[in-house]
C-alpha cells in the first residue's frame, strides 16, 4: 500500500515526515492567513452564501416550501445542509466532483445519520444503509481522481497537495478517494449543524442579534465590502431576522 519515497522526496526536509502528518500540514497551510485562505473563504465560500441568500435564489431552492410576493418559507436544515456542504465541497474541490455525482448530498446525509455504525464498527449485516453511502461516497471521489488534472484546476491547494502526497507513496485512486472521505467528513460534518443551530438560536433571542447587527453594521450607515455596498442599519424595533 505504501511506496518508499524517492530520492527527490526525501530530499525536501519537510516531507520527511510520515503522509499522514503531511497531511494536517497541508491543512494548517490551506487555512494560514493569507492567499489560500483568502481564496478559499473570500473567493469561493463567501461569494456562494451571498448569491445564495438572496430572494431570487432561494425562490427556486430545494429547501424553498412556499413564496408568495412578499413572503417565504423555507427550510433551514435543508438550507444549511446545502449552502454549506454543498458549498463547501465545491470550495475544496472545484466543479468536477459535483458533476461526477450531482446528488452527492443524498448518500452524505444518508451517512451522517448512520456513521455511527461506523464508528462502533457494527456487523455488515446490520449495517447495509451506512455501506451503501460510503461506499457511493468512495466511488464519486474515486472516479473525481480518476478525472484528469485539466479537469481538476479549480481544486484548492490542499486537495492538490493531499493527492500529490499520496501519489508519491504510491497510493491508488480508490485508496486515496477513501482517505479524501473522511477528510471530507471532518470538513463538512460539523459546520451545517452548528449554523443551523446558531442561526436558530439567534432567531429566538432577538437583543443578541440586534448587539450583532450593531457590530457588524454600525448605526453610521454604510458598509463597502469587495461584493458591492451591503446596507444595512440597525433597526430600532425588534423585527424578523432578516
Amino acid at each position: 500500500m505504501w511506496a518508499a519515497p524517492s530520492a527527490e522526496k526525501k530530499s525536501i526536509s519537510a516531507k520527511n515526515r510520515p503522509a499522514h502528518e503531511m497531511i494536517e500540514e497541508y491543512h494548517r497551510q490551506q487555512l494560514h492567513p493569507g492567499d489560500r485562505s483568502n481564496s478559499l473563504l473570500a473567493d469561493r465560500l463567501v461569494p456562494n452564501l451571498i448569491n445564495k441568500i438572496q430572494g431570487e435564489s432561494l425562490k427556486v431552492h430545494s429547501a424553498c416550501l412556499h413564496s408568495s410576493a412578499d413572503s417565504l418559507i423555507i427550510s433551514f436544515w435543508d438550507w444549511c445542509t446545502d449552502i454549506f456542504i454543498h458549498g463547501i465541497t465545491n470550495a475544496y474541490y472545484g466543479k468536477t466532483l459535483s458533476k461526477v455525482n450531482p446528488d452527492i448530498l443524498s448518500p452524505y446525509m444518508v451517512w451522517e445519520a448512520t456513521n455511527w455504525k461506523y464508528m462502533y464498527r457494527f456487523p455488515r449485516v446490520l449495517s447495509g444503509d451506512m455501506i451503501a453511502a460510503k461506499d457511493e461516497i468512495i466511488d464519486t471521489f474515486r472516479d473525481y481522481f480518476d478525472t484528469s488534472n485539466s479537469q481538476r484546476m479549480d481544486r484548492t491547494y490542499f486537495v492538490g497537495a493531499v493527492e500529490d502526497e499520496l501519489r508519491e507513496c504510491g497510493l491508488t485512486s480508490d485508496e486515496i478517494a477513501r482517505i479524501n472521505m473522511l477528510h471530507h467528513w471532518a470538513i463538512t460534518g460539523n459546520i451545517y449543524k452548528i449554523s443551523f443551530w446558531t442561526i436558530a438560536y439567534l432567531a429566538h433571542n432577538p437583543s443578541l442579534r440586534e448587539a450583532i447587527r450593531a457590530e457588524v453594521f454600525p448605526r453610521s450607515g454604510q458598509r463597502r465590502s469587495r461584493y458591492g455596498v451591503l446596507d444595512r442599519t440597525v433597526p430600532q424595533d425588534q423585527g424578523s431576522l432578516q
